[in-house]
């Protein structure tokens, strides 16, 4: 298995490579008041990593139902792509996957290719009483994405497609998963641009855009992403569908995207 902090390294996560000097780590040792020599995995207050990834709180039946209900290919328990799936870009995390110090790591992750594989997943997941976590680009610096024991984590990247383009009414139909390059390559292919372009553009996702209201470097131009949001489809809690009619505005009543948008 790959080193545990590759997890959280930003940029190309891919890369066995991550650069932590002798001065970052005197001066993360000497703040905690640890000996840099320490055998790290087996200092007293933490967990190994192999008893978090072997402590699996998933009911039993689940990971079968959810298997027969999707298909082996889109489910896995790998303990690399678990742990991908339970760390963000917060310090602190990057601190705990350096010290292998994680609280929980969720149990199963799934990668769902259409909207229908999410509500498959939703209604099983209801099911068996066992709560669900969303992973977009998991650049999150607020634990946004943080688990807790007997959880199973949601990776929207296979649902990376641009569905529609309206070039006329300008408006775009896409999946949540999709991260900001191809996005923004896809649209200039048709001379458009989203005009959305936050510091974590290259590795986020439009999912995760809207569910932190996020901003970008050309806010003042185009707005927030939560003011480009027309209309969205979205699975609730017991598996069922629920649309938002796509409109430039809205004249009276609440606005349902805005309720949506930073969840």
């Amino acid at each position: 298995m790959e080193p545990l902090q590759n997890a959280t390294k930003w940029g190309d996560r891919e890369s066995p490579y991550i650069k932590v000097t002798d001065s970052l780590k005197k001066f993360v040792f000497d703040h905690l008041r640890m000996d840099p020599h320490t055998n790290l995995k087996k200092y007293p207050k933490m967990k190994s990593l192999e008893d978090i990834l072997a402590d699996s709180q998933l009911p039993s039946g689940f990971k079968l139902e959810l298997t027969k209900s999707l298909g082996e290919d889109k489910i896995s328990d790998d303990p690399w792509a678990r742990i991908k799936n339970s760390l963000g870009q917060n310090y602190i995390e990057l601190l705990r996957s350096r010290f292998i110090d994680i609280n929980a790591i969720v149990d199963l992750v799934v990668y769902p290719k259409s909207h229908e594989d999410v509500v498959k997943t939703v209604r099983v997941a209801n099911k068996y009483k066992v709560p669900l976590s969303s992973v977009g680009g998991a650049t999150s610096v607020t634990l946004g994405i943080e688990p807790i024991s007997g959880i199973v984590a949601l990776n929207l990247k296979n649902m990376n497609n641009v569905l529609y383009v309206n070039k006329s009414a300008q408006y775009i139909i896409v999946q949540t998963g999709i991260l900001g390059p191809k996005l923004e390559s896809l649209l200039n292919h048709e001379n458009l641009t989203l005009g959305h372009f936050p510091q974590s553009f290259e590795y986020s996702s439009l999912g995760g855009w809207v569910a932190t209201r996020g901003a970008g470097q050309s806010s003042t131009l185009y707005g927030k992403i939560e003011e480009m949001v027309m209309g969205l489809k979205f699975v609730t809690g017991t598996g069922e569908t629920l649309s938002i009619k796509k409109a430039p505005a809205r004249a009276t009543g609440p606005d349902l995207n805005q309720i949506i948008a930073g969840s």
